[in-house]
C-alpha cells in the first residue's frame, strides 16, 4: 500500500470530543455535589465558597473521571480505527 492511499485516524478529533465529555461529566459532577448549596442559594442563603469547594470534587470522583475519560477515548478510538479499516477496504474494493 502506498503511502497516498493510506487515511490516517484524526487523533485532534478523538482529543477534542474526549475533552468536551471530560467538561460536561465535570459540569454534571459538580452540579450533582452541589446541589444542596444551590438549592440553598436559591432560597437566598449563599453558604460560603469552600462550602461548594469542599463537596464539589473529591477523590473518589476524581478516580471515576479518570477511568470515565479513558474509556472515553479508548472508544472513540476504535470507532475511528473501525472506520478508517472500512474505508480503507472500500477503497482496495474499488480499485
Amino acid at each position: 500500500m502506498t503511502p497516498e492511499n493510506s487515511i490516517k485516524v484524526n487523533y485532534k478529533k478523538i482529543v477534542l470530543l474526549t475533552f468536551l465529555y471530560m467538561l460536561f461529566l465535570l459540569l454534571i459532577t459538580i452540579i450533582m455535589n452541589t446541589w444542596p448549596q444551590i438549592k440553598q442559594s436559591l432560597d437566598g442563603q449563599v453558604p460560603p465558597l469552600d462550602v461548594w469547594l469542599n463537596h464539589s470534587l473529591k477523590l473518589s470522583n476524581v478516580y471515576l473521571f479518570v477511568i470515565a475519560i479513558a474509556y472515553i477515548f479508548y472508544s472513540l478510538l476504535i470507532k475511528e480505527k473501525q472506520k478508517v479499516a472500512s474505508a480503507l477496504t472500500d477503497k482496495d474494493l474499488n480499485q
